[in-house]
């Protein structure tokens, strides 16, 4: 609680667990009645309201964290956290049912102590073979289904690729930077297909990764102007530009693909 009040989360959530874990032992006392694990003085000397105040303090400070740790791991929307959120329940609550279940059966003489146990291990077997079974056959139809997904992805990227290198229309793809204060100030060029390259004779080893001022030096301050509203704003322009480095006239098309983005047709 101390850590927890300094603003050390992940030492008191650490401790927190450290709790839960050694409250255990007399919890599993008190249930089947093993003296041993709750009654010695100095040593395991503890009460049952004790035992329950503790653990929920000590679960209370591992759930004061949620970034990471244990409970971001037990959060996470994958596979992995899935898996733990289906299991962790069964792996406390069912050993602690069935060994109740195993104590009270023995005494009111229904099994030895040879049966009993063996009668534990099988359903333990049993049971937790299900749920890694259960757990082995959706992991296996989420990866199939995230494989079918990236083949999808990739049969998109290159349609949109082969649409890219073979379009008339020439396409360059931007990315806006701005100044300290968040206005345009430059823009980066991210691609461009052949026919941009055959439009302005600017050539894509020699561009992509090169701000505008690098390579249209005289026409910075119009260009950052009508293209950095276009990446902030999101709204598009078509004009007519003459470019004078080309000596030609271009009817373009500007739209926002993303953030910071902006793309010419």
């Amino acid at each position: 609680l101390l850590a927890l009040a300094l603003g050390r989360r992940a030492v008191a959530q650490r401790l927190g667990l450290t709790v839960c874990l050694i409250n255990i032992f007399p919890a599993v006392g008190f249930l089947y009645g093993i003296d041993l694990f709750y009654d010695r003085p100095n040593i395991t000397g503890i009460a049952w309201p004790t035992v329950v105040a503790l653990t929920l303090l000590g679960l209370g400070l591992v759930l004061s964290r949620t970034e990471d740790g244990p409970i971001a791991l037990l959060l996470r929307k994958d596979s992995g956290g899935a898996l733990l959120r289906r299991m962790l329940p069964a792996v406390v609550v069912i050993p602690l049912v069935l060994g109740f279940l195993r104590v009270v059966g023995q005494l009111h003489g229904i099994y030895d102590t040879p049966m009993g146990t063996g009668l534990l291990i099988i359903i333990l077997i049993l049971i937790f073979a299900s749920f890694l079974w259960d757990s082995a056959t959706r992991v296996s139809r989420e990866t199939s289904a995230r494989h079918v997904a990236e083949d999808a992805l990739r049969e998109s990227e290159k349609r949109y690729r082969n649409l890219f290198e073979n379009m008339s229309e020439g396409f360059a793809l931007h990315e806006i930077l701005t100044d300290q204060s968040g206005q345009p100030c430059d823009y980066r060029f991210l691609d461009i297909n052949a026919s941009f390259e055959r439009l302005t004779g600017l050539k894509s080893k020699e561009v992509i990764g090169k701000r505008v001022s690098e390579v249209l030096p005289h026409n910075v301050p119009m260009l950052v102007e009508r293209y950095g509203k276009v990446a902030l704003t999101g709204e598009p322009v078509h004009v007519e530009s003459y470019m004078e480095p080309f000596g030609r006239w271009y009817d373009v098309l500007a739209y926002r693909p993303g953030p910071l983005q902006f793309a010419v047709i």
